[in-house]
């Protein structure tokens, strides 16, 4: 009802939620999810696009299924979603922004660093991001 809103960026893992969201507000309110894990499924059910925390690292990925998407190449999809879907688990297993920065230093951006409460990763977790970071297809 506030003529300056023009969307909406929802975090929920809920998929039902963008069906809803959709009915309520209109075809023009624009509804972004923040969930990178579930994105191709934001889209099928009403949404719009993402804002997202994987895209620092992998832009191309998600642009490409974004593009698929619209062409309705469906097999692209399921082919790159799981690739999100395993790098929004990595990147959100450990607190926030931990995972993030170690991955982006390791792509060359910022130093990798964070302030207390947070603590190092595991070596398990960077050599999970590690393998993630070193897939040809992304």
């Amino acid at each position: 009802q506030c003529s300056h809103v023009r969307g909406l960026k929802d975090s929920s893992p809920d998929l039902a939620r963008p069906t809803l969201l959709r009915e309520a507000l209109g075809p023009s309110f624009a509804l972004l999810s923040g969930e990178d894990g579930t994105f191709a499924g934001f889209l099928a059910q009403g949404g719009d696009g993402l804002i997202s925390v994987g895209a620092n690292l992998f832009p191309q990925v998600y642009v490409r299924l974004f593009k698929s998407f619209q062409r309705k190449d469906m097999d692209k999809v399921r082919e790159l979603q799981p690739i999100l879907s395993k790098m929004a688990s990595l990147l959100f297993q450990a607190p926030s922004p931990g995972p993030l920065k170690y991955a982006l230093m390791k792509k060359g951006i910022g130093d990798g660093t964070h302030r207390l409460p947070l603590g190092p990763l595991t070596a398990s977790h960077k050599a999970a991001l590690d393998a993630l970071l070193e897939k040809e297809e992304v």
